[in-house]
């Protein structure tokens, strides 16, 4: 089985830096797919909905066209994956503690981080 690691950012140079960090784990059988919003992020995961792999989705909230909130409900609302294989890391610089709260009403979200991402973050979400 096969696991996909989407980074869904609006900032090149995040996903640049997460994508190196990512690869430099060695996880074996890894794709990275990088997607600037949240629109994107939803085509390429329509790709694989037929798939039982495992996707992590590192996401951002604050993005153009759609945003990390947007995308989680268009994702819900989708019933196209096996939501049980698919685990959401919300991955931002906001500061503010209502996205917190609102991060946990989703169950797809396990872990909410502040910007920089961390190596042991990802160690958590692809070990």
């Amino acid at each position: 089985m096969q696991q996909h690691v989407f980074i869904i950012d609006d900032d090149p140079i995040f996903r640049l830096m997460s994508k190196k960090m990512i690869s430099n784990l060695a996880v074996p059988k890894l794709s990275i797919i990088e997607c600037e919003d949240g629109q994107i992020g939803i085509e390429q995961l329509s790709k694989l909905r037929a798939s039982k792999d495992n996707v992590v989705i590192l996401l951002d909230i604050n993005m153009p066209i759609l945003d990390g909130w947007n995308f989680l409900e268009e994702l819900e609302k989708q019933h196209r994956f096996d939501l049980q294989q698919v685990t959401v890391c919300m991955v931002t610089s906001s500061t503010d503690d209502s996205d917190v709260h609102k991060a946990k009403k989703y169950k797809l979200v396990k872990k909410f981080v502040h910007k920089p991402l961390h190596i042991d973050d990802l160690k958590s979400l692809l070990g």
